[in-house]
């Protein structure tokens, strides 16, 4: 059977973020678990321009390919889940 996919978001991008140890606790702690598939998506990494799309995001209508190459990361599931 296929684990479902769990995806960590780490959302903060600054200097000193509290986000990447508690995603990283996080992290050990679905490993731990040992029922998921496990993606950490760290914005930081990402690097993904805020506001630069012409169109709504749900148009899927994207001018720029780092906003598709983000649309696919985010978009992915577990097969038996989609």
């Amino acid at each position: 059977m296929t684990k479902p996919l769990l995806k960590i978001v780490i959302g903060s991008t600054r200097p000193g973020r509290v986000g990447l140890p508690v995603s990283q606790w996080f992290h050990r702690q679905a490993v731990d678990h040992g029922g998921f598939e496990i993606q950490v998506v760290d914005l930081a990494v990402v690097n993904l321009p805020m506001m630069d799309e012409p169109n709504h995001p749900r148009l899927h209508q994207y001018a720029h390919q780092h906003t598709k190459d983000w649309s696919q990361t985010i978009e992915r599931r577990t097969p038996s889940c989609s």
